[in-house]
């Protein structure tokens, strides 16, 4: 059976709740298309540690799709493009750090791009009755950060994932207060699902 990892955070800057971190771990067990297995990581708000963690689960379960997902205040979902080189955090990440004005890998290269098509992901998302829009800027805190090793590492020719790894950020929950606009947790839902059954539809 093939596997793809699913990746979202853990709560941060004040906030008790993040989405991407619970559906994670809900569809943690799910199967698509009856042949590929889906293992989560619910990863800290932290680059270094949420990369790490994430390596050790790319070697163990050599996933063929590598879904990254995190919160951010937006009004549909967004299938990310791109990672921009560079990082210029807003606020502290969950260990206390604040990387500003500076490169998230230095000396490579400023931006990497997915090789998923970004705009039929976003249609089969709207399809299933989500809003969505493909993105080209997953902003310049964690998630880009992360993004940016993620693409790093699979833009490998002979990686696993080459050209089938992914950003998504997911708008806020009700739950969790403050200004909309927001999207309740079981849409949110139904949309990745959406979204992971789109992009592993089997091609043979």
């Amino acid at each position: 059976m093939d596997s793809l990892l699913l990746t979202g955070f853990e709560p941060f800057g004040g906030d008790s709740r993040n989405p991407s971190g619970e559906i994670a771990a809900a569809l943690d067990g799910t199967v698509l298309h009856g042949r590929i297995l889906i293992h989560s990581l619910v990863l800290p708000v932290a680059t270094h540690a949420a990369w790490q963690l994430t390596v050790t689960a790319v070697r163990r379960f050599k996933p063929r799709w590598i879904v990254a997902t995190g919160v951010a205040p937006r009004a549909t979902i967004n299938p990310e493009s791109q990672a921009v080189n560079w990082c210029d955090y807003r606020i502290p990440d969950n260990s206390g750090i604040v990387r500003r004005d500076q490169p998230s890998v230095p000396g490579t290269r400023r931006i990497y791009r997915t090789g998923v098509d970004t705009s039929n992901l976003s249609a089969a998302i709207r399809a299933a009755g989500i809003p969505a829009e493909p993105s080209d800027d997953a902003g310049r805190f964690v998630c880009n950060d992360f993004y940016t090793h993620l693409l790093r590492l699979t833009s490998r020719p002979t990686h696993r994932a080459s050209r089938r790894s992914l950003f998504v950020h997911v708008p806020k929950i009700p739950e969790m207060g403050g200004n909309p606009p927001f999207l309740p947790l079981a849409d949110i839902h139904r949309g990745l699902v959406a979204l992971l059954t789109a992009l592993t539809v089997p091609h043979d």
